[in-house]
């Protein structure tokens, strides 16, 4: 048979000359002083691999390998060209982001009530050279808070957007959204629409 253990803890009353008549006391407890850590900063090293098609496990998909913990992966926005101040709607897209790519598909040609091109303050700016089949031009990528410009730089980049028409040029804003999900920090909930301006 086990006898539990009480301690007396003493009662702390305080004196009846100190304790004024219909007053509460409180009491203050002092704060424990601790010592700071102290230590080194030790050096680790970490690694991540994405699993590729040979590791599944029987039964599961190809394309639920990749885990999404945050963020949207699929959205639709509509593409737009600017052209000489005059806006040319390519319609809405379905976007689907993955690690490597963006996929990008035609799922209406409507009209939609854009954000305007104009009028709001840039906050991010990136160039980067994009590049498709057999060609690569550099083009800037501008982001307003709502829109995500895209604007040749040079000749090439012109050429692509010029001479490619639409389909052309949603395989150069596919590149740039790639650019602009990896590389400028952009998420796609960040985005209302796509600009294209030459």
């Amino acid at each position: 048979m086990v006898t539990p253990v009480t301690a007396e803890v003493p009662e702390v009353v305080p004196a009846a000359a100190d304790k004024p008549a219909g007053k509460t006391e409180a009491y203050a407890a002092e704060r424990p002083q601790l010592d700071p850590v102290k230590g080194t900063v030790q050096s680790g090293t970490a690694s991540y691999q994405l699993a590729d098609s040979k590791q599944l496990q029987p039964g599961q998909a190809a394309d639920n390998v990749v885990e999404r913990v945050l963020g949207l992966t699929t959205a639709r926005l509509p593409v737009v060209r600017i052209h000489n101040g005059v806006q040319i709607n390519y319609g809405m897209y379905a976007l689907q982001v993955d690690p490597d790519e963006v996929k990008m598909e035609a799922v209406e040609q409507v009209r939609t009530d854009l954000p305007a091109a104009k009028g709001r303050e840039t906050q991010r700016t990136y160039k980067a050279r994009l590049m498709l089949a057999n060609t690569a031009g550099t083009f800037d990528l501008s982001y307003d808070g709502a829109a995500l410009s895209i604007t040749p730089v040079d000749h090439a980049a012109f050429d692509m957007l010029n001479h490619g028409g639409a389909r052309h040029n949603v395989d150069v804003v596919s590149k740039a959204l790639h650019v602009a999900f990896s590389e400028m920090g952009l998420e796609l909930e960040d985005l209302d629409v796509i600009y294209v301006c030459f």
